[in-house]
């Protein structure tokens, strides 16, 4: 069991160790547009939380230029 141990705390170092503290550069840049969005939940006795699991789930936008156009 001491040897596990010692193995383990080798590795935990070595891992801690060979972490560097670099700035990379993104693969996303964000831009400001005049969008503006609001997921406005209305709950009721048919429609909430407890009888839809996901209720609260997916509540934002994501947008992307998959075309590359710059739009």
């Amino acid at each position: 069991m001491r040897m596990k141990q010692m193995v383990a705390l080798l590795i935990a170092m070595g891992l801690l160790g060979s972490c560097k503290n670099q700035l990379k550069e993104t693969l996303f840049e964000e831009v400001k547009t005049n969008i503006e969005f609001t997921n406005t939940l209305v709950e009721s006795d048919a429609f909430n939380v407890f009888k839809y699991r996901n209720f609260y789930n997916g509540g934002g936008v994501a947008t992307g230029d998959l075309n590359n156009d710059g739009l």
